[in-house]
C-alpha cells in the first residue's frame, strides 16, 4: 500500500500532535482538535473571514470519524456554539451539547492572536487565491499549521453566520 501511495507523488506524513491542555477536554481518543481559519481577499485587502473549532467525534460503526464545529469570533477568538437549526436530529444535538459542556471552560482559542496573524501572513504569500482555509493544531508548545485549503464548501461559511449575499453586495 505504501509503494502504491508513494508512486502517486510526494507524500506528507502528518505528525501525531498533542492537544493544548485547554482543548484536550474536547478530544476523543487523543485525536487533535483543529482550528480552521479562513482568510479571503476583499476590497480592503486580505482579512480573516471566519473561523471554527473542529472537535473530532466518535468513530462511527462504519469506521469513519467526523467532527463537530464550534464558531470562533475572528475579532477575539471567542468560542460559541452553532445555532440549533444546524443539528436536525436530537441525538446529534445531545452529543453536540455534551461536547460544548466539556469545552465550556474554553472561552477563547489559545494563541488566537498568533494563529490569526500567521494565517494572514501565509495568505499574503498567495495573494491570487481568493480564500484559503488554514487548519491549525494548537499544541502545548503553540500552534502548528497542518495545511491550507483553497477548495472547501461555502456551506461551512454559512454555518458560521457569514451572509454570502450581503458579502457579495458589499464587495461590489
Amino acid at each position: 500500500a505504501w509503494r502504491v501511495l508513494s508512486a502517486k507523488g510526494e507524500v506528507l506524513i502528518q505528525p501525531l500532535l498533542a492537544n493544548h491542555p485547554a482543548l484536550a477536554c474536547g478530544a476523543v481518543d487523543d485525536v487533535a482538535v483543529t482550528v480552521r481559519v479562513v482568510t479571503r481577499v476583499g476590497p480592503k485587502g486580505i482579512a480573516v473571514w471566519w473561523a471554527e473549532l473542529q472537535v473530532p467525534g466518535e468513530v462511527s460503526p462504519a469506521g469513519g470519524r467526523g467532527f463537530w464545529r464550534f464558531p470562533v469570533s475572528v475579532a477575539d477568538g471567542g468560542v460559541s456554539a452553532l445555532d440549533r437549526e444546524w443539528l436536525l436530529k436530537q441525538d446529534w444535538q445531545d452529543e453536540y451539547d455534551s461536547i460544548r459542556q466539556r469545552l465550556s471552560a474554553v472561552e477563547v482559542v489559545p494563541h488566537w492572536a498568533r494563529i490569526r496573524g500567521y494565517s494572514l501572513d501565509a495568505h499574503r504569500e498567495l495573494p491570487k487565491i481568493w480564500a484559503i482555509a488554514w487548519d491549525w493544531v494548537i499544541t502545548p508548545e503553540g500552534p502548528v499549521l497542518l495545511e491550507g485549503n483553497g477548495g472547501w464548501g461555502l456551506e461551512q461559511a454559512q454555518q458560521q453566520g457569514v451572509h454570502l449575499i450581503s458579502e457579495l453586495i458589499h464587495d461590489v
